[in-house]
């Protein structure tokens, strides 16, 4: 996924694989998920996993606000500024 997102945002990633588990107790050493009933009854994937991360994180570099907003401030301003974002869509 991070070598995903570093592609589309054209930078390099730079990263150190550690396969220390002990550091999260009870984390699961694989998550799966199989899509073959989905597939069975005909369905597809409209747009690539890899293009919508694309878009994702595209236009999350070009909407900020997104990230930045305080959680702990009040709940008006906050939806104000996502009212805000969403508006100059």
């Amino acid at each position: 996924m991070a070598q995903l997102i570093a592609k589309a945002v054209g930078k390099p990633l730079r990263y150190k694989l550690s396969d220390d588990i002990k550091s999260r107790p009870g984390h699961d050493i694989r998550y799966a998920l199989d899509g073959a009933k989905m597939a069975a009854m005909g369905w597809t994937l409209p747009v690539s996993f890899e293009e919508s991360l694309r878009e994702m994180v595209l236009w999350s570099l070009a909407h900020p606000e997104w990230l930045t907003i305080d959680r702990h401030t009040d709940s008006r301003a906050e939806e104000n500024a996502m009212r805000n974002a969403v508006a100059r869509l």
